[in-house]
């Protein structure tokens, strides 16, 4: 399994759709863990993420906080799973 599996069985590419970076980075950590895969640094996730998906970013403020989000894509039902 690489990268290309992780996006095709975790993410949804939906109009409107927003996913914290951090959440889905650590997602990602627990979905490559599961899989006894050696998991991408944070700094390298967004560019290998851009190579299968398009997404925009954005910063809204969330508890007077600002908080990194990727905009366009979400976690599917199964990518959620990861996150409990």
């Amino acid at each position: 399994m690489d990268f290309g599996t992780f996006v095709e069985e975790c993410l949804i590419e939906k109009e409107h759709a927003e996913i914290a970076k951090d959440g889905l980075y650590n997602a990602y950590e627990a979905w490559a863990d599961a899989h006894d895969q050696e998991a991408y640094a944070k700094s390298w996730f967004g560019r290998k993420l851009s190579e299968h998906v398009s997404y925009d970013e954005c910063r809204p403020t969330r508890d007077d906080k600002r908080v990194r989000h990727y905009t366009g894509i979400t976690l599917s039902s199964y990518g959620r799973t990861f996150l409990e």
